[in-house]
């Protein structure tokens, strides 16, 4: 026999921790499929579509969809409605037949309407070739499929960005926003050390300063300060900063570190 796990009612995405504390608990994998199918019904009636009875279904349901391709779906799914339900052998490409009808009425309403489609024709004298190239745009180095037919149009698939499909891109110089936010932030004038009375303040270039050094340089400016902020952070400041300390602390309080004498 077989006895579903409870995998609650969550979306497939956020199941994975439950089934695994289930393989812990020593579930079968007849088990823990049958309770995956029971919990993509019940997130579909309860929350997708926020059944509150069964009974609002009504008597006669058909159920389409690939999902229902699933013969332990589609039982799962009349267990738990109660209701013997009719599955179309189609059902995987309804969405397809009934596009089929729509275009069908389309065309019967208007005759003369010209279609795109290939004709049987240009079916019968179809021809294109596949061949194979790695892309070598980026470091994945995808092995790319080419189909490329007759008139020199290519479709291109087994590329794992964008790059890799080979259309043209239009380049867009878009603004660099962390770029313009660092010099927003940082690029304020000093007073000279003749202009500077009190003498000199340093700031770290590190942690809350990224927002607050503004505020911070106004205030130390106009109280007579030449403020000095520290340098860009590096491989070599994150070092001398470990050097200071014996405890592992987080990347942005170690570069702080580094910049006491």
């Amino acid at each position: 026999c077989i006895y579903p796990v409870d995998l609650g009612s969550r979306c497939t995405v956020f199941m994975n921790s439950s089934v695994k504390q289930a393989q812990k608990e020593g579930a079968s994998v007849a088990d823990i499929s049958a309770g995956i199918a029971s919990s993509v019904v019940k997130n579909a009636l309860y929350k997708v579509i926020r059944l509150r009875n069964a009974e609002d279904l009504g008597t006669h349901i058909v159920c389409e969809g690939g999902t229902f391709l699933s013969a332990t779906v589609l039982r799962s799914f009349e267990r738990i409605i109660g209701r013997d339900v009719i599955r179309p052998d189609i059902a995987g490409v309804m969405g397809a037949f009934g596009c089929a009808l729509i275009a069908r009425e389309h065309f019967n309403a208007k005759p003369s309407l010209e279609t795109t489609l290939a004709s049987a024709e240009e079916l019968a004298n179809f021809e294109w070739s596949v061949g194979t190239r790695r892309c070598g745009l980026c470091p994945n180095n995808c092995l790319l499929t080419v189909n490329t037919f007759a008139e020199g149009n290519e479709y291109i698939s087994g590329n794992r960005c964008e790059r890799g499909a080979g259309k043209t891109r239009t380049h867009h110089k878009l603004p660099n926003l962390y770029k313009y936010k660092e010099k927003r932030a940082f690029r304020y004038k000093s007073l000279s050390k003749a202009e500077a009375t009190k003498g000199e303040i340093g700031i770290p270039r590190a942690l809350n300063m990224y927002e607050d050094y503004p505020f911070w340089h106004t205030l130390f400016t106009e109280l007579g300060f030449r403020v000095r902020v520290s340098g860009r952070s590096d491989k070599a400041m994150y070092e001398k900063g470990m050097d200071t300390i014996s405890l592992s602390l987080s990347l942005s309080l170690s570069l702080s570190l580094s910049l006491h004498p």
